[in-house]
């Protein structure tokens, strides 16, 4: 199955983490699969924590809503780009 949960992060019980939901994209996802269209991605802090079509995931309470209909979604291509020009190693 193309879809479900990729990372998982764990926190503490006190945790406040930003969730943040990318809704109606177009997913590329590096593996040379076919794009797939009208996604959900949702985001904790800076993970994926899962991946699936618009209305097969649903968005958790309190999550910010990021309407990307229109749009590409290339997971880890910003962070790799950010990772060079700060000069980070990897």
């Amino acid at each position: 199955m193309l879809f479900g949960v990729l990372a998982s992060a764990v926190a503490g019980p006190n945790a406040q983490t930003r969730v943040t939901v990318l809704e109606g994209g177009t997913l590329i996802d590096g593996t040379g699969r076919a794009p797939v269209t009208d996604t959900i991605v949702i985001v904790e802090a800076d993970r994926i924590e899962a991946v699936g079509w618009r209305g097969q995931l649903a968005r958790p309470p309190g999550a910010e809503l990021i309407d990307v209909s229109g749009r590409t979604i290339l997971p880890g291509l910003s962070d790799g780009q950010v990772g060079r020009r700060c000069g980070r190693q990897r």
